[in-house]
């Protein structure tokens, strides 16, 4: 059932992180829901807005929602969404430093998105308005969420080598 899935997933994914101690570099206030709909660019800098779902967490949570909204439609395609990846961290690395231990954690995080995502459609809105978006979500989520199927096809431990 649904609310089994739900069940047997929050003790898998709330382990993500644990065993690495927050410090100020690794750990803080996210953005939590990084997507086309929450940024813009301007002079060649991105500014978020819309920080309604901030919480503190591990900085590679933040991460992992970039890689989670933006693979929606190349999920199957395991060499566009390594690209994608790549090319992420590429710019990341002029900014920031990410320690590799954290690349352990990114399937996890992308995990806790789907568990989130999941429970909101079952709870917040009725069966009968879900568009297109939701139910797929509920199909696709449930079924990774069940299976323990990684939400994308990439070994994130091995994209800093």
């Amino acid at each position: 059932s649904r609310k089994k899935t739900c069940e047997f997933k929050v003790s898998g994914t709330g382990s993500a992180g644990q065993c690495v101690t927050a410090r100020s570099w690794n750990y803080g206030l996210i953005h939590f829901d990084v997507h086309g709909g929450n940024f813009f660019v301007y002079e060649g800098e991105i500014q978020l807005f819309d920080f309604d779902d901030s919480v503190y967490s591990w900085f590679a949570n933040d991460i992992a929602m970039v890689f989670y909204y933006a693979s929606f439609g190349i999920r199957d395609d395991p060499e566009a969404v390594e690209t994608r990846v790549k090319n992420f961290f590429a710019g990341y690395a002029e900014e920031n430093d990410i320690n590799p231990v954290w690349m352990e954690h990114i399937q996890a995080f992308l995990s806790l998105r789907d568990l989130i995502l999941y429970a909101v459609v079952q709870h917040d809105i009725p069966e009968e308005e879900w568009d297109t978006w939701c139910r797929n979500l509920i199909r696709d989520a449930g079924h990774r969420l069940q299976t323990n199927e990684p939400v994308l096809p990439v070994d994130f431990t091995k994209i800093l080598i």
